[in-house]
């Protein structure tokens, strides 16, 4: 790794990933898995962003214990200077936090932000994701999204 690449990983604005596949496993039920074709891309670094709503997937109606996102090949990072660099992900992240919902509520699931210098590593003309965990909570949602 070249000296202070580091830092170019803290210039990091975006952290775009196509996702292809979406599996939420419900609390007391079997899991459902969601192909998306094709791949749609997420931003981890935007926090607040309504990963289902930018999926086009319905919003969550029930507790998930856990939900995985497939990644679809390398996504890409956006520097502070404009310029894009190519981002190697692991094949799937896994979306962390509590998802408890109440009693006829609808979600969605919203990234929260994370230490994008710990976790996008540079390593010379491209930059890695260095976590398979990411950050989320819940958002509830007045009447769900539509799917497009």
């Amino acid at each position: 790794m070249q000296q202070g690449a580091p830092a170019r990983a803290c210039v990091t604005i975006r952290a775009e990933v196509p996702v292809d596949e979406i599996r939420i496993q419900p609390a007391g039920a079997g899991e459902v898995t969601v192909a998306l074709s094709p791949p749609r891309v997420i931003d981890l670094l935007d926090p607040g962003t309504g990963v289902l709503e930018k999926l086009q997937l319905p919003p969550l109606t029930a507790d998930a214990v856990d939900v995985r996102l497939r990644v679809a090949g390398d996504g890409a990072v956006r520097l502070e200077d404009g310029t894009m660099a190519p981002l190697r992900v692991p094949p799937a992240l896994r979306l962390v936090g509590d998802f408890r919902l109440a009693a006829g509520m609808a979600a969605d699931l919203v990234v929260q932000g994370f230490d994008r210098c710990g976790a996008i590593q540079a390593s010379g003309a491209f930059f890695m994701l260095s976590v398979g965990d990411v950050p989320a909570s819940v958002r509830a949602v007045q009447g769900g999204f539509s799917a497009r």
